[in-house]
């Protein structure tokens, strides 16, 4: 976990490659699926860094 706030929890993904990130972020998804959460929102973002194209993944999610 990053983060969290008000109940709130935050986590954050990073890779190279996006199919990779998706494929983490589903995984982080099905980890969570046993636990009583509500998925808030999934946010992807790329941009380019001096050493090449980067993804970031952010996961926002609440405890039931």
């Amino acid at each position: 976990m990053f983060g969290s706030a008000k109940g709130l929890e935050v986590e954050f993904f990073e890779e190279k490659s996006i199919t990779v990130l998706k494929t983490k972020v589903n995984e982080f998804i099905r980890s969570l699926s046993m636990r009583p959460i509500e998925i808030l929102d999934i946010k992807y973002h790329s941009d380019w860094e001096e050493y090449g194209k980067q993804f970031t993944a952010m996961i926002i999610f609440r405890n039931l």
